[in-house]
């Protein structure tokens, strides 16, 4: 069983150029979890500049830990959140149902480079890491 926890923030921002602005119908940035049997990663989506970070947390984090710690930081723009749990990510109607279950965009970006982690992209934006956090 693998689950994705997602923070729709209510800004969209680049992480290069340290601005943030309201976000604007599909662009905005995200906070995400992706959760394995084994390991978690935390995605952070920045939608100006379609740059995004990506964590890798050996072991699992419990998903209470990973809300507290996501609301401690980011409360104040949190928009929406929501969880989707997946079965087998190489089934596409099942990806594909339990996305649009939540009632958004059937978007699910698969790291197709050698990690083991899925993200929630509505708007179907080239992501690529393009920065680095400091």
């Amino acid at each position: 069983m693998n689950k994705l926890l997602v923070f729709q923030l209510a800004v969209q921002s680049s992480y290069a150029e340290n601005v943030e602005r309201d976000a604007e119908g599909d662009r905005f940035d995200t906070i995400q979890w992706w959760f394995s049997h084994d390991e978690t990663w935390r995605i952070k989506t920045y939608a100006i500049d379609q740059d995004i970070h990506t964590h890798r947390i050996a072991g699992p984090v419990e998903e209470q830990v990973a809300m507290e710690n996501t609301m401690k930081h980011y409360e104040d723009v949190v928009a929406r959140a929501f969880v989707v749990e997946f079965d087998d990510l190489n089934d596409e109607r099942e990806v594909s149902e339990a996305m649009e279950n939540f009632g958004g965009a059937p978007s699910l970006e698969i790291s197709r480079n050698g990690n083991h982690f899925a993200f929630w992209n509505p708007s179907r934006l080239k992501y690529m890491s393009r920065t680095t956090p400091t």
